[in-house]
């Protein structure tokens, strides 16, 4: 499932409600982030604890997410994540992109 994000003040709770839509089979998220707007570290918080119910569920139907990321605002904000918030579901492929390029990839694994 390909998710593109923008105004995360109009797109934060979209996002959760596609996700929990999508928690019934295997799947996995390939999420753009060239247009993300307004997003905030309490909405990282937020996330953390989304994520933590949703690894209480039966199975883990998220297999794999890969993010595209442009800014290194977005990108701290995943590695805050991810590295000190709580540990994915699945393994998550950050790739921060510049000028059109890869400038580099990182994997954050559950």
């Amino acid at each position: 499932m390909q998710i593109e994000l923008g105004n995360m003040k109009e797109d934060y709770e979209k996002l959760k409600e596609t996700i929990v839509s999508l928690y019934h089979s295997p799947f996995e998220l390939f999420i753009e982030t060239k247009n993300i707007s307004n997003v905030s570290i309490f909405m990282a918080i937020d996330f953390s604890f989304f994520l933590n119910e949703l690894k209480k569920k039966e199975l883990p139907y998220l297999k794999h997410t890969t993010i595209n990321v442009y800014s290194e605002f977005i990108y701290n904000i995943l590695y805050k994540l991810f590295t000190y918030l709580t540990r994915p579901i699945a393994p998550v492929k950050v790739i921060f992109i510049e000028e059109d390029k890869i400038k580099y990839i990182k994997t954050f694994y559950p």
